[in-house]
């Protein structure tokens, strides 16, 4: 019963995040926090089916399963593994298709401000899991932890656009080696 309470809290959070960046992302037009806003809807989706494993690995033996249901949390602890992956993948191809630009501050403020939910989120799921043994908890724990990380790669990406470092560097790597 724990679980499916900790896995409620972290399926509030992230669709509060999901809402907050999406409406940001597309207000001021950035397409790398609708990517994240995109992303996080995967953790959604991870979330409801961590909530359904947890349901059905609470269920008693029965004459069909007369060891239970509990081995359906490595099921479930395989979906997020794979949703990490896809996901991370879906980033970094995203990351390479240009034309990002960072035309407000709060873009910044809003990726540091999901960076530090999400680590917030990540810290609480590994306390809790670490209390209550789950497989699925452990997984979600990592999933934040992850996702705590793939914004600050945002928060860096914004700083480096914002202020013009990237093209330095590309400018600087040209005049070297041109």
């Amino acid at each position: 019963m724990k679980e499916r309470t900790i896995l409620k809290r972290c399926l509030f959070v992230n669709s509060f995040l999901v809402i907050i960046k999406m409406f940001i992302g597309i207000k001021y037009n950035s397409n790398l926090l609708i990517i994240s806003a995109i992303q996080s809807l995967s953790d959604l989706f991870t979330d409801i089916a961590s909530l359904i494993a947890i349901r059905f690995s609470l269920k008693r033996a029965n004459y069909n399963y007369p060891y239970g249901y509990g081995k359906i949390e490595y099921i479930a602890s395989l979906f997020i593994g794979s949703a990490i992956v896809f996901g991370s993948i879906n980033i970094i191809v995203s990351s390479f298709k240009g034309g990002a630009e960072v035309s407000s501050y709060l873009l910044i403020y809003v990726s540091l401000f999901v960076m530090i939910i999400k680590l917030l989120l990540a810290l609480y799921l590994k306390d809790e899991a670490l209390k209550s043994n789950n497989s699925i908890v452990l997984s979600s724990y990592k999933e934040a932890l992850s996702d705590s990380l793939g914004s600050l790669l945002i928060v860096f990406s914004f700083l480096l656009l914002k202020f013009n470092i990237f093209k330095e560097i590309c400018f600087s790597y040209n005049y070297i080696y041109n």
